[in-house]
């Protein structure tokens, strides 16, 4: 492989790993990975909830897959019981958070055992 090809698929790893795999902890709990192209709309530090602007959210598809693999990586469990239309629910060390998937948006409720 010459050094331009090269340069070429490191650049290209690069970037499917800075999306995929970076994520940016949560201003309420820093232990919830944050999508980098998620922007923060609102904020309730009273109510422990986030709602951030995203591309990737969808109410009819819910949630990526992908982004379902990162929360397992930090340690989040999804609770497939409690899931409910546009509503999954994952646990985290007594945490529990639901995240709400709507078009273009996502919904965090943090919930303290």
């Amino acid at each position: 492989m010459n050094k331009i090809n090269k340069k070429i698929l490191f650049t290209f790893l690069f970037l499917i790993i800075l999306f995929f795999v970076v994520h940016k902890p949560s201003k309420l709990n820093k232990g919830f990975p944050i999508p980098l192209t998620a922007f923060q709309s609102n904020i309730d530090y009273k109510n422990q909830y986030e709602v951030y602007n995203w591309k990737m959210a969808s109410e009819e598809h819910g949630l990526p897959y992908y982004y379902e693999l990162i929360l397992k990586m930090w340690g989040w469990n999804e609770v497939k019981e409690e899931a409910l239309g546009a509503r999954k629910v994952f646990t985290k060390d007594g945490e529990i958070v639901n995240i709400i998937s709507l078009n273009d948006k996502m919904e965090l409720h943090f919930i303290n055992n």
